[in-house]
């Protein structure tokens, strides 16, 4: 049997074993302990992270949702802007339909009523150049017959002297002589005058274009204008450069409208054309007539009487010509003559 020192040594080893394995067992605990308080503090630390992402979160959560509600409201509104600008297009683009229909519609009537102007304005100045070419030849005839009424009656007064003279027996040679003298002075300054008349209407523009305004002034007078009230000659204005023009004629017209006339007196190549006997002669005056006539509806063009100041005139110039045989062989030797002036 064990005795009691092996006992008492056993039971000091046992406690010592126990006290050993408690103390042991304690540190490990502690260090248990410690390790599992790190890992608390770990957790919590990354909760405390994972709140304030979370919060972070959050905030951008509820930035984004304010963000979305307002960009639905902008949307919505933008809906509603481009539904409303749908509708207005659609408005406009049939105000635009029935504009276009209304300006094809006042485009053909404005055409049929310039066709009409210019038929009307053609029969008007048929009318007037018919008129006044048989005004002319009146005035004309008359004027013959003023100069050519002296001569007559002093042609009978001579051939009474003579008959006179003769039956009587006493034909005085020295009278006779100087009615003779008288007579034949008179018949050279008459075919003096005639020549002097010729030249000045056929070959000085000037003068032509003097009697041309005569004729037209007539025209107006006789048609019941009143002149510097309703029809004014020479109108003096300038043009968009600064430059003066001088309208032969402006008459005024309803609602502050103005109509511009120019006169045009073709008379050289005209005669010529006219006192020719060789044909190749006449077809050259003939050209020179047109080419005349031609040219200066192009300067009248050039001119835009319609753009000058003080001016509220149509596109277009009424060109007068006095001369209606000289007219009338223009248009019936030049078919486009018409179409060239209107357009």
């Amino acid at each position: 049997m064990m005795g009691i020192e092996g006992v008492v040594a056993l039971i000091i080893g046992a406690a010592l074993g126990v006290f050993i394995m408690t103390l042991i067992s304690k540190n490990r605990l502690q260090q248990l302990k410690q390790m599992q308080q790190e890992e608390i503090n770990g957790f919590l630390n990354q909760q405390i992270e994972l709140n304030k992402a979370l919060a972070i979160s959050n905030e951008k959560s509820d930035n984004l949702a304010n963000r979305m509600d307002q960009l639905d409201r902008q949307l919505e509104k933008e809906r509603e802007l481009k539904h409303e600008a749908e509708k207005l297009l659609v408005s406009r683009d049939s105000e635009l339909i029935n504009l276009k229909q209304r300006l094809e519609e006042e485009k053909k009537n404005l055409e049929a009523i310039q066709e009409r102007s210019r038929v009307e304005f053609e029969n008007v100045a048929h009318r007037i150049l018919k008129q006044q070419t048989a005004d002319f030849t009146i005035t004309s005839q008359k004027g013959l017959q003023d100069i050519l009424t002296p001569l007559r009656e002093r042609i009978q007064d001579f051939e009474k002297k003579v008959d006179l003279t003769y039956e009587k027996g006493l034909k005085d040679q020295s009278d006779l002589k100087a009615e003779l003298l008288k007579i034949y002075d008179l018949s050279v300054t008459l075919d003096k005058d005639a020549k002097n008349l010729t030249n000045a209407l056929k070959s000085d523009s000037k003068r032509q274009g003097n009697w041309g305004e005569i004729i037209l002034e007539r025209v107006l007078e006789r048609s019941g204008l009143i002149k510097d009230q309703e029809y004014y000659l020479q109108f003096s204005t300038k043009n968009e450069q600064g430059a003066i023009m001088r309208p032969d004629v402006v008459i005024r017209l309803p609602e502050d409208k103005h109509l511009v006339i120019d006169s045009k007196v073709s008379l050289t190549a005209y005669t010529e054309y006219v006192s020719a006997e060789e044909e190749h002669l006449r077809s050259k005056k003939l050209r020179e007539h047109l080419d005349s006539i031609r040219r200066h509806i192009k300067e009248l063009s050039e001119k835009r009487y319609d753009q000058l100041l003080g001016i509220n005139s149509p596109d277009f110039v009424l060109m007068f010509m006095p001369v209606e045989p000289a007219f009338a062989l223009a248009v019936q030797a030049d078919h486009e003559l018409f179409n060239y002036a209107w357009h």
